[in-house]
């Protein structure tokens, strides 16, 4: 009852909610969250992208929670900011993980 209250009826609570039980969601729900976050990760603030999501799409991406879609947005997160060395431990495994991974749809 409390989260249908107002307040939590926001974008920036609602995607963190969705990040929390990601690992509960079916593909439908996966990909359509991922494309659509593709378009939030601008106006997320950077301590969030950097420290709350982009740990939960490498961890969905390496362990195979996510399809191809939760690549954009990584790579926005990273593009937009991390530094060279944050990039280097945070994103760049990942990325050379998902170059052994033999599902054609990653690769292309």
């Amino acid at each position: 009852e409390l989260l249908q209250n107002g307040l939590f009826d926001d974008d920036y609570v609602s995607l963190h909610l969705f990040l929390e039980t990601l690992n509960v969601k079916d593909a439908v729900e996966k990909d359509r969250f991922f494309s659509k976050l593709t378009e939030r990760v601008p106006a997320m603030p950077r301590p969030a992208a950097q420290w709350k999501v982009l740990p939960a799409l490498t961890n969905a991406l390496e362990y195979g929670g996510a399809s191809a879609k939760a690549l954009e947005p990584l790579l926005r997160i990273a593009k937009d900011g991390l530094s060279e060395e944050d990039m280097q431990s945070q994103v760049v495994p990942t990325v050379v993980k998902l170059f052994a991974n033999t599902d054609r749809s990653m690769r292309i």
